[in-house]
């Protein structure tokens, strides 16, 4: 059984913890699940709270347990920035690609840099991004004279750009001068590109700028502090180039405050327009370099060999706006690329979540400055398209974590907790929530309703935001770290998915997709990856209403098929509908179901045969047919085919010895698959015995009702005698609906006739007239069944049956309003039955009374005595025949009350001495019979001449 959908807290049982935190990032890779970053509550060396740079392995131990390891980077390696809220994706077994997040809180600062680290030997490695070369368009630089494509901008990931560790754990910018040397600057010309490198120092708080943006430090904190340096260097230009510019600026307060005119300032304004809104310099081979603005909050995605990256928060300079735009990073090149898609993009967004499949990007909920989300867009990144895809879960929420699973057939994704806008009172009133939703990504999207099984609310984590999850593939389980729910957070839980995500195999259909609650049939289970787990495979079958499962064993004959025979289910599920699943070795039985269905089996006395093959009068030589109705226990006609029928067409012939023999007819059968089974044979003219049983499941043959059937076969019919619409048919329906009627009629005055209280033959003749009723209530009901299903056959040929239906539905109306007048009467007499039955047993007791009597008085008769004489004997012995015989009729009367009175053994005794009486009479008849011989005899002995005589031969003779 898969384990419950259910929390567990783990238990550090390691030397090392980790400090509590949020805004971190846990990555699977080759060694482990690496944990990078967040914030902790430490702070830098100005006192201001700031993330951190750690990284640690998370080890997974037995029994809800786990432990950390530091990991310890390799000296001579680059060192990223400290960050929170940035991404961190495999892009490999051995590489982890890290991009943006929070370096600084106060002041703000967000990152654009990306770094990749070495699992192999824990190395970074800094990330220089670039694009191809393009020609630069835009008003503002058409302000600009000189090299403008010489122009460099320093960003946080340029090369002027070196960021160090300090014991603050926060990260400074080295102090580089704002300007090149007398040389350089003579050898790159005194142009606007130096005044933009000055500007973005000075703008952006990068390198050479003694700060961050906005703050006090070397170069000045002001916007407007580079123009000093601009009007020295533009002073400097002039002179060298022999005046060609008549430039006469003097540095005192009065011309310094003269220099800021209005055309002065929309100048700068429009520089710094330029400086902030392009992020954009070279690489060492001349390319420009461009690519996302700094953010945090934002998300990445793995396409192919692509980075997909989406939203977020940040900006250049003082920016702090909500991102939407799409970048893509070839991980080959490392060049950034902006998507330019059409569609229905999502607004603007940081906080949300998102994940690749099928070569789309999903992007759910987050937030921005105006409005909260819980909406799913879709992104087809090969396309350029975007999708809403009209499919919310929940309140809108933001800051949550969410995994993408893989799952057979459809993938899962778990999304848990963040902030949730419950009642709609905006982002500042948003509630850490500890919801888990689960989004199936199957052909027809949708959130899945799935409860957890837990004990307690308590067994469950708290709401939070900003926490870390993974997915051990190995338990299929979920693992959660840290947090923020005003407060740091270090407890690490676990969720068991697998009974959601299920094993990594899956079952599509059962074939076929039904069968007999007897079960012993073949299936074929088609699905995916059977082949990825060893072991037997069991097959389930279970219905609702917490019946007990049944399980039979299964082969796995390939990937994608596995075969069974279906276990008997007449004793535990009965006929309804069952779900199956497949387990295999040691794994759980799958998510997936396929459904098969339970029938009542095939009752062949329910069953029953119809149709112009089993009439009287065919045509010779012409192909008959006749129907099967398959129908099970309750009288209800199959919906499915696949039964075993053994059928017996036999002709009558004289063979040379002139003897009656059945020789076979050719026949065959056609499976409609639909409970319907239609049998077809030629044969010459004659009679014919038609045998038709259906095979069990025990192999045995049962006949079905009716069984056998007798036919004739004749050279001259009449047209269409062969057909369900011919004469025949039309016929045999007219004559089966009359003899049930007359039926009905004859039964109906007998069983309705007046008795009189001591008229026991009558009553018995209204007795055998019910019973009759019940004895032929089952052919009753199969010729109304027959004369139905061939209306039926007749129907779905066009014709019109309304006619004869409705005279079946009056004949079978009053038959079985005899079974009830049946009941009723029997109901009726039944005191008049007990009181005759009570009457006529007591006189059969007497009636054997009476013949034990005269038994014994027999022995007194005249002919078992010598000298009464052979006449007088021979008179008693007739008497006493005469008697007996009486009494034989009298006691076969009796005998026939008995019976309908249900005694018959009641007279068991009076028959037996009726027998040994007449065998009494009959030995004594023979003695006397042999008497007269004698006396014949001696008298033919008496006149026989004495010379004639042959004494010896006399002497035998009398013996």
């Amino acid at each position: 059984m898969p384990s419950p959908f259910a929390w567990t807290r783990l238990e550090n049982t390691g030397q090392v913890t980790v400090s509590p935190r949020a805004g971190h990032t846990i990555t699977p890779t080759s060694v482990g699940f690496l944990l990078y970053g967040g914030m902790d509550g430490r702070r830098n060396d100005q006192g201001n709270p700031a993330p951190n740079s750690d990284l640690y392995l998370l080890k997974l131990g037995p029994r809800a347990t786990y432990e950390w390891q530091v990991q310890e980077i390799d000296p001579g390696s680059q060192m990223p920035p400290v960050r929170t809220l940035h991404t961190a994706i495999s892009i490999s077994q051995d590489e982890v690609f890290v991009f943006g997040g929070i370096h600084s809180t106060t002041p703000y600062q967000v990152l654009n840099d990306g770094w990749v680290l070495d699992t192999t030997c824990m190395e970074w490695k800094h990330i220089q991004f670039k694009t191809a070369s393009q020609e630069l368009k835009g008003s503002h630089w058409k302000r600009l004279t000189g090299k403008i494509t010489e122009h460099m901008y320093v960003t946080a990931g340029s090369q002027f750009y070196t960021p160090r560790r300090n014991s603050g754990a926060g990260v400074m910018g080295r102090r580089n001068s704002a300007f090149r040397s007398p040389d350089q600057t003579r050898a790159a010309g005194l142009n606007f590109e130096n005044l933009a490198l000055a500007a973005s120092k000075a703008v952006t708080g990068g390198p050479g700028a003694g700060g961050a943006a906005g703050g006090a430090g070397d170069g000045g904190g002001t916007k407007k502090s580079w123009v000093k340096k601009f009007i020295a260097k533009q002073m400097v230009s002039a002179l060298r180039q022999g005046g060609k510019r008549d430039m006469k600026l003097k540095l005192n307060s009065t011309d310094k405050s003269s220099m800021m005119t209005s055309e002065e300032e929309q100048f700068h304004d429009d520089l710094l327009s330029m400086v902030c809104s392009s992020v954009q310099g070279e690489d060492e081979e001349g390319n420009t370099t461009k690519g996302p603005a700094p953010r945090s909050n934002h998300t990445t995605s793995m396409y192919e060999n692509t980075l997909v990256l989406f939203g977020g928060h940040g900006g250049i300079g003082y920016q702090r706006r909500a991102f939407n735009d799409v970048w893509i990073l070839n991980l080959d090149s490392y060049r950034w690329a902006e998507l330019t898609c059409h569609g229905n993009p999502p607004a603007p967004r940081s906080g949300h979540a998102s994940f690749q499949k099928d070569g789309c990007v999903f992007i759910f909920g987050g937030w921005n400055g105006e409005a909260q989300f819980n909406d799913l867009f879709m992104l087809d990144v090969e396309n350029k398209d975007w999708s809403d895809l009209d499919l919310s879960w929940s309140v809108p929420r933001w800051n949550m974590a969410a995994q993408l699973v893989e799952a057979i057939p459809a993938w899962r994704v778990f999304v848990f907790g963040g902030s949730a806008d419950r009642n709609s009172e905006g982002r500042t009133m948003g509630a850490y929530d500890r919801n888990i939703g689960v989004l199936d990504l199957g052909d027809e999207r949708r959130w899945l309703t799935c409860a957890l099984e837990e004990k307690s609310k308590s067994e469950r984590p708290q709401g939070r935001e900003h926490t870390a999850m993974c997915y051990d593939a190995e338990d299929s389980r979920l693992i959660m770290y840290g947090g923020w729910a005003n407060k740091w957070l270090d407890d690490c839980w676990q969720i068991n998915v697998s009974s959601i995500v299920g094993p990594p195999y899956a079952i599509a259909k059962v074939e076929p997709s039904l069968g007999p609650v007897s079960g012993n049939q073949k299936v074929k289970i088609h699905g995916v990856g059977f082949l990825s787990t060893p072991g037997a495979a069991v097959v389930r079958f279970s219905a609702a209403g917490n019946r007990q499962p049944v399980e039979a064993q299964g082969t796995v004959e390939s990937d994608e098929l596995v075969e069974c025979i279906t276990p008997s289910v007449a004793s535990t599920i009965g006929p309804r509908e069952c779900e199956v699943r497949l387990s295999i070795g040691i794994k759980d039985f799958t998510t997936t179901v396929a459904d098969y269905h339970y029938f009542l089996n095939t009752v062949p006395e329910m069953s029953l045969c119809y149709g112009p093959g089993l009439l009287a009068d065919q045509q010779a030589d012409l192909t008959t047919r006749f129907m099967i109705q398959a129908r099970n226990q309750n009288g209800e006609n199959r919906k499915s085919g696949r039964d075993e029928w053994a059928i017996e067409v036999k002709r009558k012939v004289v063979n040379d010895k002139g003897m009656e023999m059945l020789r076979d007819v050719t026949h065959e059968i056609v499976d409609y698959d639909n409970g319907q089974y239609e049998v077809r044979y030629v044969t010459e003219p004659g009679e014919l015995v038609i045998k038709v049983g259906l095979i069990d499941e025990t192999g045995k043959v049962r006949p079905i009702r009716g069984s056998p059937f007798t036919a004739s076969v004749i050279k001259s019919a009449r047209t269409k005698a062969n057909d369900y619409l011919g004469p025949n048919v039309n016929q045999w329906m007219l004559g089966t609906l009359k003899s049930l009627e007359e039926f009905q009629r004859s039964t109906e005055a007998g069983q309705s006739m007046k008795l009189k209280e001591d008229d026991v033959k009558g009553l018995i003749k209204v007795m055998n007239h019910i019973r009759d009723m019940y004895d032929k209530e089952s052919e009753l009901t199969r010729q109304q069944d027959c004369v139905f299903e061939t209306l039926a056959h007749i129907e779905r040929e066009g014709i019109s049956i309304e006619k004869h239906l409705k005279n079946l539905k009056k004949v079978g109306e009053k038959l079985a309003q005899l079974k009830i007048a049946c009941q009723e009467t029997e109901a009726a007499i039944q005191p008049l039955v007990q009181s005759q039955a009570a009457i006529y047993k007591t006189k059969i007791q007497e009636f054997e009374q009476e013949l034990r009597t005269y038994q014994g008085g027999l022995k007194r008769e005249a002919y078992y005595y010598y000298k009464s004489g052979l006449e007088l004997a021979l008179q008693r012995i007739q008497a006493v025949d005469d008697h007996l015989d009486a009494k034989t009729a009298e006691a076969q009367d009796l005998l026939l009350i008995a019976k309908n009175f249900d005694y018959p053994d009641e007279l068991k005794e009076s028959d037996k001495i009726l027998k040994l009486m007449r065998e009494d009479v009959k030995l004594v008849k023979a003695l006397w019979d042999h008497e007269v011989e004698r006396m014949k005899m001696t008298e033919s002995f008496l006149v026989c001449r004495w010379r004639n005589v042959d004494a010896l031969q006399m002497e035998d003779d009398v013996k």
